[in-house]
């Protein structure tokens, strides 16, 4: 009321693309876990239940882009971290509205982070706008297109086949059906 006309729809604009890009560029990074209470073991995020100790389930909640990737490593690296036996990385996609080229090369980053790790990077449930995107499809093929997958069921059976059985037979969390 205070202002001209001119300068507060200016400052009206700028002050809502600040607060919008702020918020966009703090996607949240959900761990999720298998729940055993549940016949089709439906991923849930629940602190109380057990994690799988070689495999780390995140679903990432946002769009993937140059304002959001440094966000969004740094919660990846402090789950690292947190559990360094979890060298598995399976990333659901249902939540990533958006996936642009720097997006993409931190994934193929993450990818070779965890390899040299000893570990893989799996996809599950990408949104097909995401996956048929043509430059996103060539960065996929240097991430391997034998870690992504369709269903959970698929995700979690191969991945499973990839574990260390040793550490699977002393295991007491039990969480796959596999």
């Amino acid at each position: 009321l205070f202002l001209e006309l001119q300068f507060a729809i200016l400052l009206g604009i700028m002050l809502s693309l600040a607060i919008y890009l702020n918020r966009t560029s703090h996607p949240k990074t959900l761990v999720r876990v298998p729940d055993r209470r549940q016949e089709s073991r439906a991923f849930v995020t629940d602190p109380m239940l057990p994690e799988c100790p070689q495999l780390k389930i995140v679903r990432i909640d946002g769009s993937l882009y140059f304002g959001a990737v440094n966000h969004v490593r740094n919660n990846l690296q402090e789950l690292a971290r947190a559990n360094p036996d979890q060298k598995q990385l399976l990333l659901i996609g249902s939540g990533i509205n958006f996936i642009d080229m720097a997006g993409a090369e931190f994934l193929i980053q993450l990818a070779k982070e965890r390899e040299e790790a000893g570990g893989k990077l799996y996809f599950y449930d990408m949104k097909e706008g995401i996956c048929s995107h043509f430059k996103f499809l060539e960065y996929l093929l240097d991430i391997g297109t034998d870690n992504i997958f369709l269903s959970k069921k698929e995700a979690i059976s191969e991945i499973y086949k990839r574990l260390d059985k040793s550490i699977c037979r002393q295991c007491i969390a039990r969480i796959f059906l596999e």
